[in-house]
């Protein structure tokens, strides 16, 4: 799990400081990420990391997509 994390936060340290070019790829793929966890994290019933897992991957794809828009 310690390993999940570090490469979950190093993912989203990469999308936030990425040139604007690849950065809506990267919150796109880690949005992914993140609500794939969220399902993982309902099947075994952590109902926390569900939320919050759930709730980033679901603000990451919207800020890629909003970005979308403005480029």
């Amino acid at each position: 799990m310690g390993m999940y994390n570090l490469m979950l936060g190093i993912g989203l340290g990469w999308t936030v400081c990425a040139d604007p070019s690849i950065g809506r790829q990267l919150a796109i793929f880690f949005g992914i990420w993140l609500l794939v966890a969220a399902l993982a994290a309902l099947q075994i019933r952590v109902v926390k990391a569900f939320y919050t897992q759930g709730i980033l991957g679901l603000l990451l794809l919207a800020t890629a997509i909003s970005f979308r828009s403005v480029i």
